[in-house]
């Protein structure tokens, strides 16, 4: 474990920015001539809104073909006068509703390309089951039956209405393709500025630090859906916990536990961070050993996006992961990181624990590979690309 010092965190919501502030941008380049994306999301988050319209609207700030602004439904009423000027409609997994149609249309009446971007398995009902058995979602009674029946129907309505899509990886593009035979753009999820900048900073830290005892492995699960993902490997970490008195198991964010481990946390073998900012999130990763990334394998987990790597390799912390289809792309096993199937995660979580002269430069590879393809200077040209080709297909 490393001994990382907080930061100052800087703006944690940097994305909070007014409606007039973004209509004065939106006027601006107007000006210039340089073509508008609009980006249509329901309202801002921490999770799809920051990697899909805040770091796209941030990183083409600095394209001279492109520029991106985000909008929210809320606001609709009030574009409608800005859409005859835009280039490209964008509209960010969305559910249905008579405001959206509304904004459609006249978008379409416009003749301007209308794309719908989505970073998950959610717009086919026909996956319904999957989805939510991955997620381990608890129906209770009717009620969460028509939630997730109605919110996955409302997006797939919403997407049927685009005249193509933007994934963040070609497996997910893929499924929109068979489900909608239309055409698809890839943009990878990336880094910001922000998560670029506090990563500097722990990374620092880092450079003179010997790892302390214990050796810490961190999971950095987010929400309660990532239950079943982590009853697959539960046993072999806790063959690990018992082995070795010097190993730790760090959760950030929401876990249950089954009941063999309950000790563990009661002794402090295993401890609990709720969940944080983006900006400390960076943090804490960079002071674990190891960051774990275990996903039960089918078609809904290979969609995701391969964030949890990436994150963990620009604060220099090495990533074991499922080998999911994009997984298998972004690490080589041994040279930027591991991949881990069921069974193999004891002796991969050991072989790093003892090999410690090894992980520099797993960590050298992974950090480089990071600046080679997911920061938003990386990203920028594949951006420029994927609007082009549809803006011309238009």
């Amino acid at each position: 474990m490393y001994k990382i010092t907080v930061p100052s965190k800087g703006n944690i919501a940097p994305w909070e920015v007014d409606f007039p502030s973004r209509c004065r941008l939106l006027r601006e380049y107007f000006k210039e001539g340089i073509p508008i994306a609009l980006l249509l999301y329901e309202r801002a988050d921490t999770s799809t809104f920051r990697y899909r319209a805040y770091n796209m609207m941030q990183i083409t700030r600095y394209s001279r073909k492109w520029k991106s602004i985000y909008f929210f439904m809320n606001e609709i009423e009030m574009l409608l006068p800005y859409l005859s000027k835009i280039s490209l409609a964008i509209i960010i997994r969305v559910r249905w509703t008579h405001v959206i149609e509304k904004f459609i249309n006249e978008v379409k009446s416009n003749h301007i390309p209308l794309l719908f971007d989505v970073d998950d398995l959610i717009f086919d009902t026909k996956y319904l089951p999957i989805v939510t058995n991955t997620l381990n979602v608890p129906f209770k009674d009717d009620r969460d039956y028509e939630f997730w029946f109605g919110c996955i129907s409302r997006i797939e309505y919403t997407a049927a209405r685009a005249d193509g899509f933007i994934a963040t990886n070609s497996f997910l593009g893929d499924r929109l393709k068979a489900k909608f035979n239309k055409q698809y753009g890839v943009i990878p999820n990336f880094l910001n500025e922000e998560q670029l900048s506090i990563s500097e900073k722990c990374c620092e830290q880092k450079k003179n630090q010997i790892s302390r005892n214990p050796f810490t492995i961190g999971y950095f699960s987010g929400t309660p859906s990532h239950v079943n993902d982590f009853r697959m490997i539960s046993q072999e970490i806790i063959l690990l916990l018992e082995e070795f008195k010097n190993i730790q198991f760090k959760v950030v964010g929401y876990m249950e536990f089954p009941r063999e481990i309950q000790p563990m946390i009661k002794n402090g073998r295993v401890t609990f961070t709720p969940l944080v900012d983006f900006l400390e999130l960076q943090c804490l990763i960079s002071q674990v050993d190891v960051n774990v990334v275990p996903l039960v394998k089918n078609i809904f987990t290979n969609c995701k996006s391969e964030l949890k790597y990436f994150e963990a390799a620009v604060v220099n912390t090495i990533t074991c992961a499922t080998p999911t289809e994009v997984y298998r792309k972004a690490i080589n096993h041994g040279e930027n990181g591991f991949l881990c199937e069921q069974g193999k995660w004891y002796d991969t979580l050991k072989y790093i624990y003892k090999e410690n002269e090894g992980r520099q430069e797993i960590l050298k590879t992974a950090y480089k590979h990071v600046f080679d393809c997911y920061t938003g200077s990386r990203i920028l040209e594949k951006i420029e690309e994927t609007y082009d080709k549809f803006s011309i297909a238009e």
